[in-house]
């Protein structure tokens, strides 16, 4: 996931700091609240009065294939079992928790964990190198004005010098 500075352009007050937070974090659930409603659809048969098979359900209603769906379940059942084992960094799609299915419940966690520590110990390092970047951008670009302010400065005094005489 790429982060992008973003601009304060007006401040929020508190509540709206708050309600935003939670209007966020019902956007990062989505999956998890998908794949709950369709296994319930699912488990049961709610489409049974408009479609034989909840394959053809998923596909008529939601243009999902039946992998989709099942992709949404089984993200879902991992989340819910996240959220259970008190893992503290959640994922917020599907994909992120697709390869933990092959995994034991217990197991999900630590590899969760593990990657995000992963995840924020690289982002740390890419940011302390970009730090460096720019601090080296900042020294070199200064060292550029002040030989243009010289060069200019040069060139005002001999003007100076050349009006004078």
């Amino acid at each position: 996931m790429e982060t992008t500075q973003v601009e304060i352009l007006e401040e929020l007050t508190h509540d709206e700091e708050r309600n935003r937070a939670q209007l966020e974090l019902r956007v990062e659930q989505a999956f998890y609240q998908a794949g709950k409603a369709l296994a319930q659809l699912r488990e049961q048969r709610l489409y049974r009065s408009t479609h034989k098979t909840f394959e053809t359900y998923c596909r008529d209603r939601f243009g999902f294939t039946r992998q989709a769906a099942n992709y949404l379940i089984a993200g879902a059942d991992i989340f819910e079992n996240l959220t259970t084992n008190g893992c503290q960094i959640l994922p917020t799609n599907e994909c992120q928790v697709r390869s933990l299915s092959a995994l034991e419940p217990e197991q999900q966690g630590s590899v969760i964990n593990y990657y995000a520590l992963h995840y924020i110990e690289t982002r740390r390092s890419q940011m302390i190198n970009l730090l460096r970047i720019a601090r080296l951008n900042f020294l070199f670009f200064s060292s550029l004005i002040l030989i243009k302010l010289e060069v200019f400065n040069g060139v005002l005094q001999n003007t100076i010098i050349y009006y004078a005489s």
